[in-house]
């Protein structure tokens, strides 16, 4: 990857300084802190202490002022609030920035920062994996006497192979980590951790390489001791504690031993971390993945306690009901709402921004409409957040900002819209947004075929279809589909028996296959508005209707 050779340079520095002081920068999502748990176990492999920091508010980017920046090298970050964050703003080399470094992995450090930050004498190691300006050049700091200061490293670059655009951010930081410390470092397990945020961070994994990553995820064996190094073992013991402490929660309706399958990750670990992410419980999201517990809402639903992700689900279920919703043909939403903490009080969870659940809500829509927009506004109808969702591999992100009608940061197809936050949004085109979405899934759809677009098949009769279509076929090609291709069925035969029924799920008899649904509200009557999702699991297959 362009920039190794800066990379081994600043990290030659950093292990050669007699008494280095170092800031871990977090990104606050899944991605985010497996690169810096990566980043934190190499630093812990040479015995480096360090500082870490993470963004409230699921701030992506470099916020830290120079004042902010100065107490965290100093081991005091009692100054740090909530609202303490800003731009970084320029500075003087008045303070103390000898032998400082910052590393962190799953967001950019613009140029401007990148300089002034090195002006100040940090020496930073910025790597990344989201998209990044037409024509925007390698970004590198020298000092006069040509030692390198700091770099981006991001796999976005124009110049970089299009085969290797797919890594997440904590894949980006892995391979720099390599490329210093040999082609094996981290083991199976680091490689395990990666294979995780190309789920989580929704990356393509259409292509050989990317399968590789989550064959090797898929491949996890709870029991296994044998471990090449201290370093491997720690990341393996890393992902076995998060996943114990999640699935303690509450109980998986799963018999034999652990394992994580595609259904495991995205609809049970990762959006339990998730949810401390937008419930304001970033920090202990970390401290989750360095050892500690997954921590309790201390709220109580009856005899039972909420965890984080059925508030959540609570919480988006009720920003959906009063979210005004406006489409613009058939391939384009947009949903709005007013933050209003009143009207999710009886969750019980006081003072969470209803702005963080804004991507989520925007997921919900995506079955309907292949683009949807959300918009969260404060009482004075001011924009707080916006954030975009696309269902195929389309640049929208790239055609938006080419034909100036949006401009956002992050994935292509999955972008926060910071541009409109802070306005009314009044001189939004959302029609002419509604007619370019229309002509970008026209082409993608004409071009691709169904396998490619998504397929949800009308089944009348499952015994049949399950003759021509094998149900462990389709749970085997759906662990390693995009969420767009994944195959899913519509039952429209009258074969619906409830079979068992208790607190929190129903399961379903359907011509002699189990249906699990956790959804207490379908029944046997409105049982085909549904779709069954078929799963790879311990027993083979699992039916699951979302």
């Amino acid at each position: 990857m362009h920039g190794q050779e800066d990379a081994n340079a600043i990290l030659d520095a950093l292990l050669g300084d007699a008494d280095p002081r170092v800031l871990v920068y977090v990104d606050p999502d899944i991605d985010g802190v497996v690169a810096g748990c990566l980043l934190m176990a190499f630093l812990d492999e040479h015995n480096v202490k360090y500082s870490t920091y993470i963004n409230p508010n699921r701030a992506h980017g470099f916020f830290l002022t120079d004042d902010e920046l100065e107490s965290l090298f100093a081991g005091d970050n009692s100054s740090l609030g909530k609202g303490s964050i800003s731009n970084t703003q320029g500075g003087t080399k008045s303070k103390d920035f000898s032998n400082c470094y910052i590393v962190h992995g799953d967001f950019t450090t613009t140029e401007e920062q990148l300089h002034h930050l090195c002006s100040l004498g940090i020496r930073v190691l910025s790597t990344d994996h989201h998209d990044l300006p037409q024509g925007q050049k390698y970004i590198r700091a020298v000092s006069p006497e040509g030692d390198i200061l700091g770099c981006v490293i991001n796999n976005q670059y124009e110049f970089e192979p299009e085969t290797g655009r797919y890594l997440s951010g904590a894949g980006v930081v892995l391979k720099v980590l390599r490329g210093y410390a040999g082609r094996s470092w981290g083991g199976a397990a680091a490689e395990r951790l990666v294979g995780w945020t190309l789920l989580s961070d929704v990356c393509d994994i259409s292509g050989a390489q990317a399968r590789w990553w989550l064959k090797k995820l898929y491949s996890w064996d709870y029991a296994a001791t044998t471990y090449q190094t201290s370093t491997e073992k720690v990341l393996a013991d890393t992902l076995k504690h998060v996943y114990m402490e999640v699935d303690r929660l509450t109980p998986s309706y799963s018999f034999g031993k652990p394992m994580l399958t595609r259904t495991k990750v995205d609809f049970r670990l990762s959006p339990a971390i998730n949810a401390l992410f937008r419930f304001g419980r970033e920090n202990e999201a970390v401290a989750l993945f360095r050892g500690g517990e997954y921590p309790r809402t201390g709220i109580r639903d009856g005899r039972y306690e909420l965890t984080f992700q059925k508030a959540q689900r609570k919480i988006s279920k009720v920003l959906e009901e009063k979210a005004v919703t406006t489409p613009y043909g058939k391939d384009f939403l947009v949903i709005d709402y007013v933050d209003n903490p009143s009207d999710y009080l009886d969750v019980g969870i006081a003072g969470t921004d209803p702005s963080n659940f804004v991507g989520l809500v925007c997921n919900r829509f995506l079955d309907r409409y292949p683009c949807v927009l959300g918009i969260s506004r404060n009482s004075d109808l001011v924009i707080t957040r916006a954030s975009f969702r696309g269902k195929y591999a389309v640049p929208y992100l790239e055609y938006l900002h080419k034909t100036e009608l949006l401009d956002g940061a992050g994935h292509s197809s999955a972008f926060g819209v910071p541009s409109i936050v802070g306005t009314k949004g009044d001189d939004v085109d959302f029609r002419r947004i509604g007619a370019l979405m229309s002509l970008l899934n026209r082409k993608y759809r004409e071009t691709h075929t169904e396998e490619e677009t998504g397929r949800v098949f009308e089944v009348g009769d499952l015994q049949l279809f399950s003759v021509t279509n094998p149900l462990q076929d389709i749970a085997e090609y759906n662990e390693f589909a995009s969420s767009a291709m994944r195959v899913l069925l519509r039952y429209t035969g009258r074969s619906v028996v409830v079979e068992d029924a208790s607190p929190g799920r129903t399961v379903f008899n359907v011509e002699g296959e189990r249906v699990l649904s956790f959804n207490t509200t379908i029944t046997e009557d409105n049982f085909s508005e549904h779709v069954i999702d078929v799963s790879k699991s311990n027993s083979g297959y699992d039916l699951i209707l979302r």
